[in-house]
């Protein structure tokens, strides 16, 4: 979550005792076993919050600041706002024009405030006072004419019971699935226009997995002629890119929508329909890897991206999406779109991870491994459907085998469709673990008077690094998967 956090620190408290006591349960404890109380809760807070935690807390102490992050509201998910807003401040100091003659605007400052947050539209339940004069200022507020209140704002007092309270609600938004989603999304975007903003040329080339599976070429030099000519369209694919994660940055509101289910679906639609133009593999050549578990998974995403856009397009995929499949989803397609460090976890990828349940068994993978394969291939064996043979055997090839048997099906075909349906969110979690150990199959000669041969079907299992992103995201999806 991020927070804006409106505190002037006004009558002598202490700044890091209620610091503390509003946020710490918040944030996993880190305020009273890290923070040190020589440093300057105005200056080093909210850093120290970023540092130490995937959540942000920007604090400022007065209008006059604010004003300066009027524009920037809705980059946040709650804003926490004191009443009395005048420490430190003179009288008439940078009033709104309304009130530039009145004498005690900042002492009732933190009302302007929420006026116009409401006014602007930002969600009148991620809004809270927190004051020591929240009963006497908002009787007197409520009678003015100046009053947007609706219905009695939320806030909470300065005291013990104040501090529980607002701590429990910050601590039961920061498990929303849907704010970890959006908040995490947001930051994706934010960090990759940012990572790839400088790369020109080549550089950006080896950057842009994604278009290594495409005709388009970001950077090339060919010797021609005895001559060297180069094709460089770095800077509108750049722009390309950037405009593509901006629709992505923006795309969830604040406030949830009544019906998740059908945003869910736009999202997914929107994600992957770039994958259109995508061969759905990379060729070898093409990409660096230290190792095959580092290739299958690189060429995994494209292929998953590419499967995923002929889905939604077939309106094959699932209606009955969560919030855990939009961030698998999008972390695949981000790990399709660019060539990030296989070993690093990014702040973005660590936000979406938390709203998952971390397990992996280990010793259960290739048993899992063997089930879901033969689920899978099973299907093919339904006499009810009469599906034709897939023309390959990979997990990834049945998949899009049975996406592609609807084009040509006659019998039970809307059966056959709500099959798919009910089981794509299955198949393509564990697509990922089929990517990433592919099958191998060994023909074993026929006994003598045998007109038949056996094949069987083994996994490449490898162990997953413990550093290594794979490990975090196979921890946080195996549940899903099996």
């Amino acid at each position: 979550m991020k927070i804006l956090w409106i505190e002037d620190f006004g009558g002598g408290v202490d700044p890091s005792q209620i610091a503390k006591s509003i946020f710490d349960n918040f944030v996993g404890k880190i305020i009273s076993e890290k923070w040190d109380q020589e440093n300057s809760i105005q200056d080093d807070f909210s850093n120290f919050i970023k540092d130490n935690s995937l959540h942000e807390i920007d604090l400022i102490k007065n209008y006059p600041v604010f004003k300066e992050k009027e524009e920037d509201i809705f980059e946040y998910d709650y804003i926490l706002i004191d009443i009395n807003l005048s420490e430190g401040l003179s009288p008439r100091e940078d009033n709104p024009d309304k009130y530039k003659d009145d004498e005690k605007f900042h002492e009732c400052a933190g009302l302007y405030v929420f006026n116009f947050l409401v006014q602007e539209g930002f969600p009148f339940e991620n809004i809270a006072f927190m004051s020591g004069e929240e009963k006497s200022t908002l009787e007197f507020y409520k009678k003015t004419e100046e009053s947007y209140f609706s219905k009695n704002p939320i806030s909470f007092g300065k005291d013990p019971n104040g501090y529980l309270k607002i701590s429990k609600k910050l601590t039961e938004m920061s498990i929303n699935p849907y704010l970890i989603l959006r908040r995490g999304i947001i930051e994706a975007c934010r960090f990759l226009k940012n990572e790839f903003e400088n790369k020109t040329g080549k550089e950006l080339d080896d950057y842009l997995l994604f278009y290594k599976t495409t005709n388009e070429i970001v950077y090339e030099e060919k010797e021609k002629n005895n001559q060297s000519e180069i094709t460089d369209n770095s800077e509108s694919i750049k722009e390309y890119v950037t405009s593509y994660l901006i629709k992505l940055e923006s795309f969830f509101p604040l406030n949830p929508p009544s019906d998740n289910k059908t945003i869910f679906y736009r999202f997914v639609r929107e994600l992957a329909v770039e994958w259109e133009i995508s061969k759905g593999f990379l060729q070898r050549k093409d990409v660096e890897y230290t190792d095959e578990v580092e290739f299958n998974f690189k060429n995994f995403c494209q292929n998953q991206m590419k499967l995923l856009r002929n889905w939604t397009a077939h309106n094959q995929l699932s209606h009955e999406l969560t919030e855990k499949e939009i961030s698998f989803y999008f972390l695949i397609a981000m790990r399709a779109l660019f060539n990030l460090d296989i070993n690093e976890t990014s702040r973005y990828e660590k936000i979406l991870f938390s709203m998952f349940e971390k397990k992996l068994k280990k010793e259960a993978i290739l048993k899992n491994l063997a089930d879901s394969y033969f689920n899978a291939r099973k299907i093919f064996e339904d006499e009810s459907y009469n599906l034709q043979n897939p023309r390959y055997n990979e997990f990834n090839n049945l998949l899009s085998s049975l996406g592609d048997s609807t084009k040509y099906l006659k019998r039970n075909k809307n059966v056959f469709k709500k099959l798919l349906s009910d089981k794509s969110k299955l198949f393509f979690y564990q697509n990922f673990w089929h990517g990433l150990f592919p099958t191998k199959f060994k023909v074993k000669p026929p006994n003598v008077n045998v007109n038949s041969v056996r094949i069987f079907v083994d996994f490449d299992y490898k162990n997953l690094k413990d550093c290594s992103f794979l490990n975090e995201l196979a921890k946080s999806i195996y549940n899903e998967s099996f």
